[in-house]
């Protein structure tokens, strides 16, 4: 499933909390990075994973859409931004429709 907009936002985001959730990779979406004072080995293995998620988020969404991460360093500033632009989006519509 590619995210599309506003059609499909929902259904998109709880397909990628699923999908990341079976890979034990889900916390990317609400934590932030390590301290990189810590260990290297785990700063390492952690952006690493963040990484992978941010590629996995682009490669799920349709090409007119991924520019709009193109400033974003990690998978929960692009959640972050992709669930605001979208869930306000849908609670407009939504209640619009309501009157």
């Amino acid at each position: 499933m590619k995210l599309d907009g506003t059609s499909n936002y929902r259904e998109w985001a709880f397909s990628v909390k699923t999908i990341l959730r079976g890979h034990s990779l889900a916390s990317h979406l609400t934590d932030s990075l390590v301290d990189k004072s810590k260990d290297s080995l785990a700063v390492m293995a952690r952006t690493n994973d963040d990484e992978r998620v941010m590629s996995d988020t682009v490669t799920s969404m349709e090409h007119s859409l991924i520019m709009s991460l193109e400033h974003y360093e990690s998978a929960k500033e692009m959640w972050d931004y992709l669930q605001g632009q979208y869930i306000l989006i849908f609670i407009i519509v939504v209640l619009f429709c309501l009157h």
